[in-house]
């Protein structure tokens, strides 16, 4: 290998971020089987955040689902506004929830041992960064059939709130409903819908890894010039 490969390589060992949830009740306390929002026609539902003090680049959201009969899920990334889902920033891919698993681009669907039960995974088509000490809004929507989103079986169904994940600093500000697509919110109630929310960080490299790769960088140079020599 040249050594402009190797140092390629190198830069994209130290690039390379691993996706880590960051707002999480997940995976809570099987059977999920607590419903306590119901989406259907016109009617969404969303989970506020706030960021941490780090920009983010998101990754997936991924919920517990159920559907008596098949369902379309879909949704977005919103920005805040005064408390409540305001402009589009990012839309997840759609998928009908069915009795077999199935995969289609930027979503995923695994069924449990319930019969139309489901464990959603959901992605955006493009990159969408969450801004650092931000307020966003995650919408599931649905089509006209309805979909329950499940708790877990704590807290007498309602589940556990969602809580920040591996030093993220993310903090859950509430769950929000709408019956008219998005008019107007209104606070979900009782319950908490299972949520896991994962990222990878967009920050600079650590002064130390920079410091790794800087090393390596010499020795390398220093190998191939000792080669030349002899």
């Amino acid at each position: 290998m040249k050594i402009s490969g190797l140092i390629a390589a190198m830069f994209l060992i130290v690039g390379t971020c691993q996706a880590d949830a960051v707002l999480a009740n997940l995976p809570g306390t099987a059977p999920y089987n607590g419903d306590v929002a119901t989406l259907g026609a016109s009617v969404w539902v969303a989970v506020g955040v706030e960021t941490g003090s780090t920009e983010v680049q998101f990754t997936s959201l991924e919920g517990e689902f159920a559907s008596g009969s098949p369902a379309t899920l879909t949704g977005g990334i919103y920005s805040d506004s005064l408390g409540a889902p305001g402009s589009i920033v990012g839309t997840f891919g759609s998928e009908s929830i069915g009795g077999t698993s199935e995969s289609t681009e930027g979503f995923t669907e695994t069924d449990n041992i319930i019969a139309f039960s489901t464990s959603e995974t959901f992605t955006t088509a493009g990159t969408v960064d969450l801004q650092a000490n931000t307020n966003y809004w995650f919408v599931i929507e649905d089509a006209p059939q309805g979909v329950a989103w499940l708790s877990d079986s704590s807290n007498s169904g309602a589940g556990t709130a969602p809580l920040a994940k591996n030093g993220s600093g993310f903090t859950f500000l509430s769950y929000q409903s709408t019956s008219n697509s998005g008019g107007n919110w209104t606070p979900l109630g009782a319950g908490n819908p299972t949520i896991e929310i994962d990222a990878t960080s967009v920050s600079a490299p650590e002064p130390a890894s920079i410091f790794l790769l800087s090393c390596g960088c010499a020795c390398l140079i220093v190998s191939c010039r000792l080669r030349r020599v002899r």
